[in-house]
C-alpha cells in the first residue's frame, strides 16, 4: 500500500529507533569504550551543510535572512549543519545538529554529548576552521588541550580546489605523503 512507502511513517519510525533508550543505552557504552581505549586523545571534527540542507521547514542558507525568516522555522533557529567529531582511529564519538561551527555551538555538543573525563582525554583536535576563538573556546572545557590544527584532508580539498578540480603531479605527490603520515599503526 502506499502507507508503506510514506515518507512521514518512515521518518516516524526513524525518530522513534533513534530516540529509543535502547540506542541511547548503546551509544553510552560505545562511547564509554571510546574513552577506555583512549579514542579521544587527538579527535578531528567537521560540520557537513549537505545532510542537514533536507531538515524540513527552515529556507535555504543561501536566500537572504527576509526569506529565511519567512519559513516556518525561523533563520535563528535553523540548524543546517550536521557536526561530526570523529576520534584517533576514526571512531565517530559525536553526531549532531547545530546552526553554525561556531566555536560556542562546538562547546555546547561537546558539553551535551561527553563527560568532563572524556574531555579532560582531548588533547589535539583537528578542524576545518581553526582559531584562536575555537582553541580558547575548547581550552576552556578541554582542560589539557595542547593543539587546534588544520584538518589533514582539507589540505588536500584546498589544493585541488587551486587547480580547478584538475588533478597534478603535486597533488599526487600530496595524497601519498598523506596516506603515509595518517595510516594509523594499531
Amino acid at each position: 500500500s502506499s502507507d508503506v512507502c510514506s515518507s512521514d511513517l518512515w521518518l516516524d519510525v526513524l525518530e522513534d529507533v533513534f530516540g529509543s533508550p535502547c540506542l541511547d543505552t548503546l551509544c553510552k557504552r560505545l562511547l564509554r569504550e571510546c574513552y577506555e581505549h583512549q579514542e579521544l586523545k587527538y579527535v578531528s571534527m567537521d560540520g557537513t551543510l549537505k545532510v542537514a540542507m533536507r531538515v524540513k521547514g527552515q529556507g535555504n542558507y543561501r536566500l537572504n535572512k527576509k526569506l529565511r525568516n519567512s519559513f516556518p522555522v525561523k533563520d535563528g533557529e535553523a540548524v543546517r549543519r550536521v557536526l561530526t567529531v570523529r576520534g584517533r582511529t576514526g571512531a565517530v564519538l559525536l553526531t549532531t545538529l547545530v546552526p553554525e561551527e561556531a566555536a560556542a555551538h562546538i562547546r555546547k555538543a561537546f558539553r551535551d554529548t561527553l563527560s568532563s573525563a572524556m574531555m579532560q582525554q582531548i588533547e589535539c583536535v583537528a578542524s576545518d576552521t581553526p582559531s584562536k576563538l575555537l582553541y580558547d573556546t575548547l581550552k576552556e572545557i578541554c582542560p589539557n588541550l595542547q593543539c587546534l590544527y588544520l584538518d589533514a584532508i582539507h589540505i588536500a580539498i584546498v589544493y585541488h580546489t587551486a587547480f580547478w578540480g584538475k588533478i597534478s603531479p603535486g597533488q599526487k605527490i600530496l595524497r601519498k605523503m598523506q596516506v603515509k603520515l595518517l595510516n594509523v599503526d594499531d
